[in-house]
């Protein structure tokens, strides 16, 4: 069957909503769906709670900092293979270049545990190398999510026998209107061939590629159990948590707009007698001066709010643990302890860079290959990294979104970041990077 589904695809599909969602401040955490009703709560009361609920993004901050960090000292990148040397200038085909294109295969594999990276080339009538080129026949890559590759079949070394990926195209290509009517096409990769066939399963193509082997890349971000392609999300635990500390702050809201705009209790023996009563600073409200009970205002108790505070601050040193940094609030560390957190960390981020490493070398060999050559070179990631940068860099990016300031200091902070981050990047990159913040802020 060509609609059949990998075991672990259907276990994890469910999560990849969720973890896009935490990343992306999208989703649940865009409109509201994530926040929690009261028991007995009006349906007015708690739809008003989902319009003006607002989500401090952790989990961007995490993974973009990281990312950031990692990709942050040279890769080195030496060889003398001429199709290797033009696929690192653009190895999109959109003059992309190979550094921008892993860390954004990184960041993908970050939020999910792992990415794909394919390898295609055109297929055209040219006779030469050099009749590609002019063509601009040549191999290209482009990464995929979890979502999109739904079966495959892996050797006892870990190689892919095939993979089976399902792809979207619009319905009618003319039909400009309704583009985002689509319909699926499946596309399965063997060590030899690939086939396509559509929603219906009928083939509708197939070819030789004659590469020996799946031209297709496994990222993961760490690796998950022995024999499983599934790797492990570097915010499983703090999008729940960050989701938790979501609804904390839309319940204080709620808390603190109910001890601002208190009740009135006021004794009469029937409501109608008030019906007519307005209040406000430049009113007068009257009472029967023999009542043994005057009017008065009552609230929740404050000691709910600091309730609140308390397990808010609790969460967000929750997260900070769980991202292996030491909490600003809390007791400062010893140096044996400050020194063994941030050998995980370290370590953490060697294990990431190794597998970035693995990957890019897979990826040179396939490209290599579709042009009927050898990668003969070398590949080396960063192999050490400083505790004082990446410490000091997620601190103040959490510490920011901790203040509550507001968007527009969000993005300018970001945009700060981004360049102590990446100091060397060009201007008409880093104009991209400052229209995707303001996008993605705008959008959260």
């Amino acid at each position: 069957m060509v609609k059949s589904y990998n075991d672990e695809y259907v276990s994890s599909m469910n999560n990849w909503d969720f973890l896009r969602n935490a990343y992306f401040g999208s989703g649940g955490f865009s409109d509201g769906g994530y926040i929690e009703k009261y028991d007995k709560e009006s349906q007015q009361k708690y739809q008003n709670r989902k319009k003006n609920a607002y989500y401090l993004n952790y989990c961007a901050s995490v993974i973009d900092t990281y990312s950031a960090h990692l990709f942050k000292k040279p890769i080195i990148r030496k060889s003398e293979n001429q199709h290797y040397k033009r696929f690192i200038k653009d190895c999109t085909g959109s003059r992309k270049s190979i550094d921008e294109f892993m860390k954004e295969a990184f960041i993908c594999a970050q939020i999910f545990g792992y990415s794909f990276i394919v390898v295609d080339k055109p297929d055209t009538e040219a006779k030469t190398r050099l009749e590609e080129v002019e063509l601009g026949a040549l191999p290209y890559s482009y990464i995929l999510p979890p979502q999109s590759v739904i079966d495959w079949s892996v050797n006892a070394k870990g190689e892919f026998n095939w993979v089976k990926l399902v792809e979207d195209a619009p319905a009618d290509p003319a039909d400009f209107l309704n583009p985002k009517e689509t319909c699926a096409f499946f596309r399965v990769w063997t060590k030899e061939k690939f086939y396509l066939y559509n929603d219906k399963e009928e083939l509708i193509e197939e070819g030789e590629h004659g590469l020996g082997s799946v031209p297709i890349v496994l990222l993961q971000n760490r690796r998950g159990r022995h024999g499983s392609i599934v790797g492990k999300s570097d915010i499983q635990d703090i999008a729940k948590v960050n989701k938790r500390l979501y609804n904390l702050c839309s319940e204080l809201d709620d808390l603190l707009r109910s001890q601002t705009f208190a009740t009135l209790t006021y004794p009469a023996l029937d409501a109608k007698d008030l019906s007519d009563v307005e209040l406000g600073t430049d009113r007068i409200l009257t009472f029967d001066p023999s009542s043994s009970f005057a009017p008065a205002f009552i609230a929740p108790s404050a000691d709910a709010t600091k309730a609140y505070e308390t397990r808010i601050n609790a969460l967000t040193e929750e997260i900070y643990r769980i991202a292996r940094l030491n909490y600003q609030g809390g007791a400062s560390s010893s140096g044996v302890s400050l020194a063994f957190k941030f050998e995980k960390t370290n370590q953490a981020l060697c294990d990431k860079a190794l597998n970035l490493q693995q990957a890019e070398y897979k990826l040179a060999r396939i490209v290599c290959a579709w042009q009927e050559s050898e990668f003969d070179g070398e590949i080396k990631y960063p192999g050490d990294f400083s505790l004082g940068d990446i410490e000091r860099e997620i601190k103040e990016a959490f510490d920011a979104l901790t203040l509550g300031v507001g968007e527009k200091f969000n993005q300018e902070y970001k945009k700060n970041l981004a360049r102590k981050l990446m100091p060397q990047l060009p201007e008409s990159m880093r104009s991209e990077i400052d229209q995707d913040i303001m996008d993605g802020t705008s959008s959260s």
